[in-house]
């Protein structure tokens, strides 16, 4: 218990916050790039480019089921990526 108030303690400090944000970043990034570029993709038309998951699937010509999948796997890995 003792740890996680300690943690949230650093966290407040700006340079403490700082860096765990970035690593945690840098290990967010390293997790998407090791996924398959379908995954890459799929994850940027929804994430940064705002498609809806049936407008993603009519443009990359797939099945709506496979951008579901595809998208579950990028956020499972990219939690999975914090968590380390």
């Amino acid at each position: 218990m003792f740890s996680f108030y300690f943690s949230r303690f650093l966290d407040r400090l700006p340079l403490v916050g700082h860096l765990r944000r970035r690593r945690r970043l840098h290990a967010m990034r390293i997790a998407l790039h090791s996924l398959p570029q379908f995954h890459q993709t799929v994850f940027r038309l929804m994430r940064f480019e705002g498609l809806s998951s049936t407008t993603a699937a009519e443009q990359l010509g797939v099945s709506l089921r496979q951008i579901e999948d595809a998208l579950a796997e990028v956020l499972v890995a990219l939690v999975e990526a914090t968590r380390r």
